[in-house]
Parts: structure tokens; sequence; C-alpha cells
């Protein structure tokens, strides 16, 4: 029986005879949330940026996370991702995914998105950690590190943080509104408080936002809204070799995807005039099996299709599984960047960078 795709079901308000018992999931949820006590919190020997969420999966993160630590690396400051390594076998104190150098052969442990993080960024060290705490003490006394980019931090209140970015899907910010397992949100819109900004991604479509931006300032919420896009970057082949995404146009493909999104992949696809003949979603980091790829190798030689194009994200689980791939697979990657008129974003980091130096 295949598993459900939740991002799918979280857009739902009514869940038929499930509905009652998932609302009282979520009503215990919430509960369990406002009882629990105010965590203590340490504090590292540096700036700590924390990039995280309030729903559960699809808000573009890892790739804003590769594109503020590399931002933070040109400024001159010495970068360190910390990240809590979801869905990695790693079951240690600390794993050094990569360091300023190399990436550790054995980075996959870490998870598919410190694993991506790594390769995506040069001379960035990555540190896995359960407590993010120990990852960044870690980074200090091997790196030197004094700028943290923490890797979905918004609810890990452990770790002090100097800048608190939430990002938030601007077509879809926030599913039905209800708290998990009804809903996707992992704490309550008001929790939104406590963030420094708030970025909206895959802003180019639609009404750029405005009607988020609108329930947050009728909540009495007026943190800065700033705007940004994930645009493909290219077409990579299972050889490593680039092929622009132009390529696409007019290209009959079969894709799959196991992310938190999957509906944004496809309309990446679309977008770059992709002829999509077959798409199969599966759960967020699904670790795919070779009967699954050789079932949508034959659905894309049935149908005609030249390729099956799936995301970097799990491109690096297939990858990591050491399974012998079809070699029509190519996976599409994905890049962040700021719209214009929201590149204050990075002048408000850098601002509060110097006021910490000075205090």
């Amino acid at each position: 029986m295949k598993k459900p795709i939740w991002t799918e079901l979280h857009r739902k308000d009514s869940h038929g005879f499930w509905t009652p018992l998932l609302a009282a999931a979520s009503a215990a949820y919430g509960l369990g949330l406002s009882l629990c006590p105010s965590p203590s919190v340490k504090r590292l020997p540096g700036f700590v940026l924390s990039v995280g969420n309030i729903v559960a999966g699809g808000s573009g993160k890892t790739p804003a996370v590769i594109m503020l630590a590399r931002w933070a690396k040109q400024c001159g400051h010495r970068t360190a991702v910390l990240s809590r390594g979801y869905r990695g076998s790693f079951r240690g104190r600390v794993l050094e995914v990569s360091g300023e150098r190399s990436v550790n052969p054995e980075a996959d442990r870490g998870g598919d998105e410190p694993w991506l993080i790594a390769e995506s960024i040069s001379g960035v060290p990555v540190i896995v950690a359960r407590k993010r705490y120990d990852a960044g003490v870690y980074a200090r006394r091997k790196f030197g590190s004094t700028f943290f980019v923490l890797d979905d931090g918004f609810q890990h209140r452990e770790l002090a943080r100097d800048f608190d970015l939430v990002l938030m899907d601007a077509v879809e910010p926030w599913g039905n509104g209800h708290l998990l397992p009804r809903g996707p949100l992992r704490e309550p819109i008001a929790s939104l408080e406590r963030a420094d900004a708030v970025v909206l991604t895959r802003s180019g479509r639609g009404d750029n936002g405005a009607a988020v931006k609108h329930v947050l300032r009728s909540r009495g919420l007026t943190m800065p809204v700033f705007l940004a896009e994930h645009s493909p970057d290219c077409i990579v082949g299972p050889g490593g070799e680039n092929i622009s995404s132009d390529r696409l146009n007019g290209l009959k493909v079969v894709a799959f995807s196991g992310i938190g999104a999957p509906a944004s992949f496809m309309r990446s696809l679309e977008g770059l005039g992709a002829e999509v003949a077959h798409f199969e979603a599966f759960p967020d980091h699904h670790p795919f099996t070779s009967r699954e790829l050789g079932g949508l190798e034959k659905i894309r030689r049935r149908t005609g299709a030249e390729w099956l194009v799936t995301t970097e994200k799990d491109w690096m689980r297939i990858r990591a599984s050491g399974m012998r791939c079809p070699v029509s697979i190519r996976f599409l990657r994905i890049a962040f960047s700021l719209l214009p008129g929201s590149e204050g974003l990075l002048k408000m980091i850098s601002e509060r960078i110097g006021d910490g130096l000075q205090g």
C-alpha cells in the first residue's frame, strides 16, 4: 500500500471518517505545544542566522540556506551550516558532513539535505548534530567559525539566534491552516511574532504574496516581508554533466519526486515547457527502490518520453543508495534568489551583524 502524500492531504479541510480523529490529534498536539516549558538556551560564540518555517516541508528552505551561506562566506565571514540531519542514518553526537576543503565520503549518513548543501558550497563546513549547539561548538573549535547558519532552526529554541528568518510558500503558506497532523502547521501562525523577517518563496507566481501579507498584518504581525523565487538553474545528468534547462522546452519526460511540495516541481517543469507524460509523487524524503525506478523507466519507454526527471534532493538519496539507475535519469537543479526590491533582507542581516559586533 502506497504511503499518503501528506502535503496533498494538508490542503484539504475534510478527510471524511478521519477528520474528527485528526482534529483531536491536532488539538492534543496544540495543547502539548502550549504546555511545553521554555527550554534553557545556549549561545554560540558568533552570529547565528536561523532559517526555518512553520510548516512541515515544502517552503524551499534548502536552496535558501545554500544562498545565505554562500553570501556570508563572500562577505568574509567564517561560515558554517548547522543541521539536525533529518532522516539521516548517523546516530552519534556530531558528524562533519564537509570541511573547508572536502566533503566527507560518508556525508550521506547525515541525510539528503546536509549532503546537498555540502556539495553546493565549497569552503563552508556543514555539521550535523541533534543538538545544534554541539555542531556549532565543533565548527568553532575545528574551523574557527564565527557565522552559523542554522538549518531548519525556527523550532530549535535551545540555541540562541541573532536573526530568525522564516520562509513560507507564497502560493500555499499554511495549507488548510490546521496544526499537525490534520494540517501542516508545526506551530500556530501567531508564533511568527518571534521572526525577525519573513521570506515568501515562489513569489514570482500569482499575487506576489499580497494575500499572505494581508493575513499577517491582520493578525498584528508587522515584521518585514521579502519576496524570493526558486528558479531552474540547469539539468544535470547521471555523469554530472550540466545541460541547459532550455533543453526541456517541448521535450517529453516522465517526472517523479519525493519532496515536501511535489506540485511545485511539476509547475517548474511545465514552466520550462516540458511535456510531462506522467508524474508520480512520493512522500517527502522517500527512500527509492530499484523496483520503483524500474517501474518509472517502463512508463518512460511506454510513453515515448526521452528522460526520467527528478529533483536534486531526490537524486541525492538515489545516489546514496548505490543502486543501479536508468541511464535516462536527470535531475533539475534549483537556485534561490531574492526578487528585485527584496535585497533589503541582506542589508538587514548585515546591520544586525554590525550591531552584534558593537555590542
